[in-house]
């Protein structure tokens, strides 16, 4: 069964207001007959009313709910074929109308009386005479066509709105899941750090806890947001950076450098994070040697810059191991507004990420206290 919703029923109304305004309108400043003869002008409006507008409406919703369907499920023999048969169905109609209006409208409207005593038989025999159908002018077919390409278009546009949001919810989802995807061994590995510490009786034990549960809060709960303070993320990249520290097994220097004022600018939760993490990731800690990292992050009232340097023992070039990972979400968000590079030397690796900002914090309820802050990045 079809239905039309409201909006639907609006722009039908205004495709057919249209329809009935061009062909009059086209006739009357074509046709100078029609302007000087009013026999001529009431058999017009006669005709365009009993047959033609009957017959466009007739042609064009057949074409759009029973051949435009089959064009969309790409059935193209049967497409055709309705359309021909359409054509021809629509004709045939169109005759009938034509004979009933001079058989039976004609007659009533100019009040005179029809030599014929059964018009019905008349109008059969006339629609039987196929000579006659030569005879029509077939707009039908142009108003048809006309409404058949603009829901297509719209059809078309539909699909592709669809298909852009289903491309946009998935990349949602997979930013979840990037979100989730926080390296497990750091959850395994502070709950086995804080049994030990809590054996020693070690005065680390409420901190590593305290850290825990802020970072997995932040993992779980805040990073839902669209936005979040930049100092937020900055604070929660202290938390990991202690509890990585404490989980080593080997000696592990880790330089946080943060320059500039990051009490004015929001950003997409966990972006700088992963970047860190990434880097920790590529540290080889089945070595007794001394690890080391450097993050250094610059904030200016344009961009923000965070540059993750790590130390590694094997002299060897790299290659980065989730740089895909680290550009989804980036692209969704920041979409040409970010440069993410990746150089591999010899002694260290390097990750260079560079995010513009369009605009700065607005909602005061997600700027942090610089006191509070302070403390909180200066406890590390």
């Amino acid at each position: 069964m079809v239905s039309l919703r409201p909006n639907h029923l609006i722009w039908h109304a205004i495709f057919w207001t249209g329809v009935i305004v061009f062909f009059p309108l086209f006739e009357f400043t074509t046709a100078h007959a029609l302007l000087g003869n009013d026999t001529y002008s009431t058999l017009y409006w006669i005709s365009f009313f009993s047959e033609s507008v009957p017959t466009y409406l007739f042609f064009t919703y057949c074409l759009l709910y029973g051949v435009i369907p089959l064009l969309l499920r790409k059935q193209y023999i049967l497409t055709i074929a309705a359309t021909f048969f359409t054509i021809l169905l629509t004709s045939f109609f169109e005759k009938i109308l034509s004979e009933t209006g001079i058989y039976l409208i004609q007659p009533f409207v100019f009040n005179f009386q029809s030599d014929d005593s059964s018009p019905f038989l008349s109008i059969w025999e006339d629609v039987q005479n196929l000579n006659d159908w030569t005879a029509f002018n077939f707009d039908f077919i142009l108003v048809g066509f006309v409404a058949a390409g603009a829901k297509l278009l719209t059809e078309w546009y539909t699909k592709q709105a669809e298909n852009q949001q289903l491309e946009r919810q998935k990349l949602q989802t997979d930013l979840q899941l990037l979100k989730l995807q926080l390296n497990p061994d750091l959850l395994f590995g502070s709950l086995n750090t804080l049994h030990r510490l809590t054996q020693q009786r070690d005065k680390q034990a409420p901190e590593v806890v305290l850290n825990l549960a802020h970072l997995l809060r932040y993992v779980l709960y805040e990073s839902q947001a669209d936005r979040v303070a930049l100092a937020q993320e900055i604070e929660v990249i202290h938390q990991y950076v202690f509890l990585q520290k404490i989980m080593a097994a080997v000696p592990t220097d880790v330089s946080f450098t943060v320059r500039g004022d990051v009490y004015k600018h929001t950003i997409a939760p966990m972006i700088l994070l992963p970047v860190v993490e990434a880097a920790f990731r590529r540290l080889a800690f089945d070595s007794d040697e001394l690890q080391w990292l450097s993050i250094d992050l610059a904030v200016t009232p344009n961009q923000l810059i965070l540059k993750v340097v790590n130390g590694k023992l094997d002299n060897q070039p790299d290659t980065p191991d989730n740089l895909a990972d680290l550009e989804k979400p980036l692209a969704f968000h920041y979409p040409n507004q970010y440069s993410l590079r990746f150089f591999s030397q010899l002694e260290a690796d390097i990750v260079a990420l560079t995010i513009s900002f369009t605009t700065n914090l607005t909602d005061s309820s997600l700027i942090p206290s610089p006191h509070e802050t302070t403390l909180l990045i200066g406890g590390r």
